[in-house]
């Protein structure tokens, strides 16, 4: 059986049309720098506390729940 679809959060900022200083101010409202949500629109591993704070931050955003449970979000720990 296969794992359900998750959308990664390069997918998710195109879905939800952000711009780049949409991304800074959810970095900035989840206390990261901004070089953890670059690493996230990138594909990159950042640490699974960062990507859960930005994705916290990014849900109050958009109005809707993101969480490292439905979105695919490669992690360094």
């Amino acid at each position: 059986m296969s794992k359900p679809w998750k959308p990664d959060f390069y997918l998710l900022c195109k879905i939800h049309s952000l711009y780049y200083d949409d991304l800074l101010r959810i970095a900035d409202a989840a206390g990261v720098p901004k070089e953890v949500v670059h690493r996230m629109f990138l594909k990159y591993p950042v640490k699974h506390s960062e990507a859960e704070a930005v994705l916290k931050a990014f849900s109050h955003h958009v109005g809707r729940p993101w969480t490292m449970e439905n979105t695919r979000v490669p992690t360094e720990d």
